[in-house]
């Protein structure tokens, strides 16, 4: 969500920016899964930066991805 904010409302991201945090994302904690798989992490990151209403992406953090 601060991604989503950063892009649409505050315009000090951009979409490099969005891209650039999902290549780091892939690439920190190869292996380490305490946290989620890269795959899984890439996913949740992902659905935060779509929820435009807090509440969903409260309630959407405890799905199983």
């Amino acid at each position: 969500m601060y991604f989503r904010h950063g892009i649409h409302t505050s315009k000090k991201l951009n979409s490099n920016d969005y891209l650039e945090a999902r290549n780091q994302i892939w690439a920190l904690g190869a292996g380490d899964t305490d946290h989620g798989t890269n795959s899984q992490r890439l996913r949740a990151f992902d659905f935060g930066f779509q929820q435009v209403n807090r509440n969903n992406c409260i309630q959407g953090a405890g799905t199983s991805y």
